[in-house]
């Protein structure tokens, strides 16, 4: 992986935890991991990243981070207390 790619998923990862919530794209996760297909070992290094970023164990990245609106242009990864919020508004953005 090119320096300015992990820099990249860093930035967004941060985001994600400043924020509450960060979109990430298929395409970017590809063009990041330089794969055809996200596999686990893309996810597993995300986990590894958040735990470093959230300072929490990796056993606990599941329990505070969540992946929702999974579509086929990418996913949203939010934080625990923003999940109910963004699940709201991905309804309501849908009804429309």
């Amino acid at each position: 992986m090119f320096k300015r790619y992990s820099e990249n998923i860093d930035y967004r990862l941060n985001e994600m935890v400043s924020v509450g919530w960060a979109h990430i794209t298929w395409k970017e996760l590809c063009c990041w991991y330089e794969v055809n297909n996200v596999t686990k070992e893309v996810w597993l290094d995300i986990q590894s990243r958040l735990s470093e970023i959230m300072q929490i164990p990796l056993a606990d990245i599941g329990a505070n981070i969540h992946v929702i609106g999974v579509n086929e242009n990418g996913f949203i990864l939010a934080k625990s207390d923003y999940c109910h919020l963004l699940s709201t508004m991905i309804d309501k953005a849908a009804e429309l």
